[in-house]
């Protein structure tokens, strides 16, 4: 399977949303139980940072011009993950320490109702991306006569 620094960037942000996404769900299933804490999931900032350390100080070092390819990297052709690259991006989980009632719980329906709703456009959008992705290597090989 082709794996380009797209591909890892999208599944693990499909993971993080999936994951936000769970707890969300545990946060509105907890909405009224006394003394349960919002649980949050925190991916972006990891990614990110995963992303620049892949990419190497200068993103400008990533556009050649045309004809210029070369492997000056091992990690240009190397399906196995580099430490601090994205593939070994992970999601971060904890609990706020705010409490919305006087019976302890931290959890306010409307602000989970909201991330719901951002979350879910977010996983959309990127599961979109995906299918754009696999219909681009579709038509490639296609063109190639693969």
């Amino acid at each position: 399977m082709l794996s380009s620094q797209t591909d890892r960037v999208l599944d693990k942000a499909l993971d993080g949303t999936m994951m936000r996404h769970r707890a969300i769900a545990t946060n509105i299933a907890h909405a009224e139980t006394p003394h349960f804490r919002e649980v949050k999931v925190d991916f972006e900032d990891q990614l990110r940072r995963a992303i620049e350390a892949e990419n190497g100080a200068s993103a400008n070092t990533r556009f050649l011009p045309p004809g210029s390819l070369k492997t000056s990297d091992p990690r240009h052709f190397n399906p196995n993950p580099v430490p601090g690259s994205v593939q070994d991006a992970h999601q971060t989980v904890a609990q706020t320490q705010f409490e919305y009632r006087q019976d302890g719980n931290g959890v306010d329906m409307e602000v989970q109702m909201a991330h719901l709703a951002k979350n879910t456009n977010q996983y959309n959008a990127m599961t979109r991306m995906r299918s754009k992705l696999f219909e681009n290597y579709r038509q490639a090989m296609r063109n190639s006569g693969v």
